[in-house]
């Protein structure tokens, strides 16, 4: 019997490419057919099958020997996609408008709402310097507001102070990918510090010559 199949990114039954792959077909038959939903049956050539059409569709094929006789029908139901995902909306976290301390960035320094069941990577750049970054890739979208926390260590590799840009791209089950969300914050995770300040005050007796170490703030 013909069969056909498709290698989908995630979801074999949302393509966004409606090309079907008929395989099975026996050497010596005549020919193969196939229709699409309830349509009339057509003949089919080489070894693909295209529908352009976005939406549901139900292919049918069979094939025909030399005398007539044709196999069982192997029917295939699909929804074809080619329809890409809007872009993620960011919004920052609690207090991160004002510059993102570290406690603020690993409580979550940016939120994404993607398309429910889509996957996003969530890319973050510094500005200033474009070899540091950090990914987080793989995440599944709920259609709800996602909170995205920094670790430690990934505020180290971005350089703990700076711009931060961020950019997010989603991809749907078929597999079209959106256009990037974008947003940026100011990382600001290092404290100031002052090495020494000594006055220029004379007076006698001197009290008032003494230096002052500032520490870091906190």
């Amino acid at each position: 019997f013909p069969s056909h199949d498709r290698a989908y990114p995630w979801d074999r039954l949302q393509p966004s490419n409606g090309t079907l792959n008929i395989t099975g077909v026996e050497s010596d038959a005549q020919k193969w057919i196939y229709k699409v939903a309830t349509g009339a049956y057509q003949n089919g050539s080489g070894s693909t099958l295209n529908t352009t059409a976005e939406g549901p569709h139900t292919v049918t094929v069979q094939q025909i020997d030399w005398a007539g006789n044709a196999s069982a029908e192997q029917s295939f139901a699909f929804t074809l996609d080619k329809t890409a995902p809007t872009p993620p909306t960011l919004a920052l976290g609690a207090g991160v408008a004002d510059g993102a301390t570290s406690a603020e960035a690993q409580a979550g320094v940016v939120t994404v709402t993607a398309e429910n069941a889509s996957r996003y990577d969530v890319v973050f750049t510094n500005a200033a310097d474009g070899t540091k970054t950090v990914t987080k890739s793989g995440l599944t979208a709920t259609g709800a507001p996602q909170s995205i926390a920094l670790t430690a260590a990934e505020i180290t590799t971005l350089g703990g102070n700076g711009t931060i840009n961020v950019s997010v791209k989603a991809t749907d089950k078929a597999g079209n990918i959106s256009t990037a969300g974008t947003t940026s914050f100011t990382l600001d995770t290092l404290s100031p510090s002052v090495a020494g300040v000594t006055d220029s005050v004379s007076s006698t007796p001197d009290i008032t010559k003494d230096n002052f170490v500032f520490g870091a703030l906190s």
